[in-house]
């Protein structure tokens, strides 16, 4: 065969491929059978079995195109695309690296590639990828906003916000990637800047109940309680696992309903309903009845007698004339301010031990935040250092072993509770709580025992911007990282302040 002949034929067999990707096949398997071997045409009847649906067949042919001299950029591009469909991830990216070898600036190529990274969790890889690709001048506005996720996920903030930032340059009127800036500003702190471009989602797609979510909790962070709550129940209108979709009864307005029977239902973690729970002595007052469904290991903690409310599980069917999820207790009750609500008001039921401190580190893992609210047992027990004090930990589900390693003398306050009572009697037998924003934080308070709550940088709402105090809990104080992830340096102050707390209890006992 001649190469006027085989150049002949691959023209003809990709003219076909625009208008019979089926005739193009044969054309080319013809060809094939006539002329031997051949990349080209391999390619062709590759490219017209992916465009048939038959990705399987497609990369077959592919790997003899390339075991017989392969393509360029545009032929990796698509054995990748065929592997995807396959069913053959890691190969498919193989593919799109060396599309991207041949050509950088390949712009299909880079971005299935950064896709396929952000899918499969390789978070470095996805910004390498993305990074490479513009700065060979692709122009497709994905990308900085894919990057910008890689380096969110790299805790790698600063720089997601000035990705984010090239992304709304690129495409004005994408309300996620806004909505994406905003949570990157949220993270670095800047949280004016964030409540601006959550504002500019909410104007671009006004039922955007994720912003609309974010917005509030800004201004609940700054203490601007009838806004914030105001626009809270947006949350409702987001997945909620604990939120039936039915609840009996009517919506209550916050109305006095007095014989009345009123359902307080619980929506989200321990420590949002410990949280919330203040709320319900108000709404107590206004109805005639209140049954809380809430939490099953919650519940012992809940049904002393002298609490307003019938406690049942989560699952458990309800009488009801009127209902309201717990969360938005504080809107229908139409409250300005956290001080309106008792500053402790669940049951201690154990003196509190001089210089036992209880500890936890660690929230739940399934926490969309719990990376960088969490601390490292590692550098948690820099306090083992501050002699005199008898630390006893309540973190559940804490690895045996990593604590006989890193802290062999911290008691274990966890064996034999089964529920939220009995850790609360243990918990209210210390002097002071330190701990990570979790539950912990919140029954602590809840019991009016004093608690240190260490927080990231970027904390959550209820915990304010700045300062050390919360309208939450008057016997909390707030310790906050001065850097993102500096649990170092929050360590080695707290430490210096738990000695301090020792010598000065030593002094007034």
């Amino acid at each position: 065969m001649t190469d006027a002949e085989i150049t002949r034929a691959v023209a003809a067999c990709r003219a076909a491929l625009g208008r019979d990707p089926a005739e193009a096949e044969r054309l080319a398997l013809a060809h094939l059978d006539g002329l031997g071997e051949n990349p080209e045409l391999r390619a062709v009847a590759a490219t017209a079995r992916l465009a048939r649906g038959d990705a399987r067949g497609a990369l077959a042919d592919f790997r003899l195109a390339a075991k017989w001299g392969g393509g360029g950029a545009d032929f990796y591009y698509a054995m990748g695309v065929a592997c995807r469909e396959a069913g053959r991830a890691a190969e498919a990216t193989s593919c799109w690296r060396r599309a991207l070898t041949l050509m950088p600036g390949h712009a299909d190529a880079a971005v299935n590639a950064t896709l396929a990274a952000l899918q499969a969790a390789a978070w470095e890889e996805a910004r390498r990828v993305a990074a490479d690709a513009l700065a060979a001048g692709v122009a497709d506005p994905r990308l900085p906003l894919w990057l910008g996720h890689a380096l969110a996920k790299l805790h790698r903030e600063a720089e997601a916000a000035v990705a984010y930032r090239e992304a709304v340059g690129r495409a004005p009127g994408d309300p996620e990637a806004w909505f994406a800036l905003a949570l990157a500003l949220r993270d670095t702190c800047a949280f004016a800047a964030a409540r601006a471009a959550l504002a500019r989602v909410l104007e671009l797609a006004p039922e955007h109940a994720d912003a609309a979510y974010e917005a509030a909790q800004l201004d609940l962070m700054a203490g601007r309680w009838r806004e914030g709550f105001s626009r809270f129940d947006a949350r409702l209108r987001r997945r909620l696992p604990l939120l039936p979709a039915e609840m009996p009864g009517e919506p209550w307005d916050g109305a006095p309903r007095p014989g009345a029977t009123l359902l307080l239902q619980a929506e989200q973690g321990f420590g949002d309903t410990l949280q919330f729970l203040r709320f319900g002595f108000a709404a107590a007052q206004r109805v005639g009845r209140v049954v809380l469904r809430a939490h099953p290991p919650l519940l012992p903690l809940f049904a002393d007698a002298a609490l307003p409310w019938r406690t049942v599980p989560l699952d458990a069917p309800v009488a009801a004339d009127f209902h309201v999820p717990l969360l938005s207790l504080p809107r229908v009750l139409g409250l300005d301010a956290i001080a309106d609500t008792p500053a402790a008001y669940l049951p201690a039921e154990a003196q509190a031990a001089p210089n036992r401190v209880g500890v936890v580190w660690a929230g739940s893992a399934a926490h969309y935040n719990d990376t960088k609210r969490s601390c490292p047992l590692a550098e948690f027990a820099a306090l083992r250092q501050v002699a005199g004090i008898e630390f006893v930990h309540f973190q559940f589900g804490a690895d045996a072993a990593a604590v006989r390693r890193l802290w062999p003398d911290l008691a274990d306050g966890t064996q034999g509770a089964a529920d939220f009572r009995e850790t609360a009697r243990r918990l209210a037998a210390c002097a002071l709580v330190v701990c990570v924003d979790t539950a912990a934080a919140h029954l602590a308070g809840a019991l009016g025992r004093p608690a240190w709550v260490l927080v990231p940088a970027a904390p959550d709402w209820r915990w304010g911007a700045a300062g050390e105090a919360t309208p939450w809990y008057p016997r909390a104080r707030v310790w906050r990282q001065a850097q993102p992830g500096g649990w170092a340096e929050l360590l080695e102050r707290v430490a210096a302040g738990l000695a301090a707390w020792r010598d000065n209890a030593a002094m007034e006992s």
